[in-house]
């Protein structure tokens, strides 16, 4: 089975508050059971200069926001944050694996 999870916050990508730290606690965990995890994320401002090791990928979807697929009032930043990646998307696809369910545990990429 493939799970995603897609997240405004994953640590260590991007981290304002618990969210971060609890979805990449739970992806850990699922994949430690051995299930397939995806998790996608915003590339937000100076990610890719803070995580080089970023690959694009080739995983498309559309996510309904508000009426529409796409908030005109975001528009202007992904096309800022598009230009300056080069004109290629880049969200992590790592899938992280921990041996136990906890923020201390041992994990491997």
């Amino acid at each position: 089975m493939h799970v995603l999870l897609a997240t405004s916050e994953l640590n260590p990508y991007s981290k304002t508050g618990g969210l971060a730290d609890m979805v990449s606690a739970l992806a850990r965990a699922l994949a430690g059971t051995g299930l397939r995890v995806s998790v996608v994320t915003p590339l937000y401002s100076g990610m890719t200069e803070s995580h080089p090791g970023i690959e694009p990928t080739s995983w498309r979807g559309a996510i309904p926001m508000g009426d529409s697929l796409v908030e005109t009032s975001a528009l202007e930043t992904a096309k800022t944050l598009l230009a300056k990646a080069g004109g290629k998307l880049l969200l992590p696809v790592d899938a992280v694996v921990a041996d136990k369910f906890d923020a201390a545990a041992n994990t491997q990429v």
